[in-house]
Order: C-alpha cells, then structure tokens, then sequence
C-alpha cells in the first residue's frame, strides 16, 4: 500500500492502469504474479474502502485524500502537488 500512496499522493486523479504503469516504470510491479496489475488493484481497493486514505471521484478513478480521514501516518517524503519520479 505504501508503494500506492507515495505514486498517488500528488492529489491528482489516477486510474489503477495509471498507477499499475507508474509501480513498473519504478520497477516496483511484482514479477512473481500471473495477474500483476492485481497489487495495485488490491491496494487501492484497501486504501479506499478500509483504509478510507483514497476517495473514488469516478467510474476507475481514485484520488488519495490523506491519511488524516484514517489517522494513519502519511507517505515519506511528500510531494508538493509533484509526482515523485
């Protein structure tokens, strides 16, 4: 999950594709799965439903809104509206 909220805690709008090519350009994507978009899928899921860290703002898309709505830490080295590269 953390891999998810350093990629998306920029504040702008992602798909699960956006941020599935964004773990891979990192080399973060695992290698080990049949389905490897499913991490990220799983994690999004989690930081929205559970975690209530991501808000849903469209048909597949997710804005991550902070962890103040879950009172969990927020990502190392944030981010002033720039997406790490």
């Amino acid at each position: 999950m953390e891999a998810v909220r350093r990629i998306m805690g920029d504040g702008e709008v992602w798909t699960v594709r956006e941020v599935f090519e964004e773990m891979k350009r990192r080399g973060w994507e695992s290698k080990d799965s049949n389905h490897p978009i499913r991490p990220a899928e799983a994690a999004i899921n989690r930081l929205w439903k559970v975690k209530r860290e991501i808000e849903r703002v469209g048909r597949a898309q997710y804005r991550y809104i902070g962890a103040g709505a879950s009172g969990a830490e927020p990502p190392n080295g944030l981010f002033n509206g720039v997406r790490q590269q």
